[in-house]
């Protein structure tokens, strides 16, 4: 019997690091308003229309209620919009919400439309308010 004195060389190698796992990118989020920015324009609607029906002017105290209503159901509109297009996958499917769009739109300009009459209306009263100086016939004077 014969023994071997050869011995393979033996190779200690250290562990192994775990490789680190990146998690998938993923593309920006697209800016949504969160619900606290839903929830602040909700309650400055509604302070709009409070302050509206104590308005001395029913006239104008009517256009802003009824403007702030437009703007409480365009927002809601908006909601629903942004989340449909988020849920499914972008702008590709802009043309599920296109009607919704549409609508919102349409809600906006009269919201617009209803706020330029304020406007006027407010600009009329002023100056009524406001004397106006004496003109005379006279350039020379």
């Amino acid at each position: 019997m014969t023994v071997d004195d050869s011995t393979e060389p033996v190779v200690v190698r250290p562990p192994r690091k775990k490789k680190k796992v990146r998690p998938k990118e993923t593309p920006p989020e697209t800016p949504s308003v969160g619900p606290d920015i839903d929830q602040e324009r909700i309650d400055k609607l509604r302070d709009l229309q409070r302050n509206a029906l104590k308005m001395g002017d029913p006239l104008r105290g009517a256009l802003r209620s009824m403007a702030g209503d437009i703007f409480f159901i365009s927002q809601k509109l908006n909601g629903q919009i942004v989340a449909t297009i988020e849920d499914s996958g972008g702008l590709a499917q802009f043309e599920r919400v296109g009607q919704s769009f549409e609508l919102f739109l349409k809600l906006c300009r009269q919201a617009d439309r209803l706020a330029n009459l304020d406007q006027r209306i407010s600009e009329k009263q002023l100056a009524k308010a406001s004397p106006k100086p004496e003109q005379s016939g006279d350039f020379d004077s």
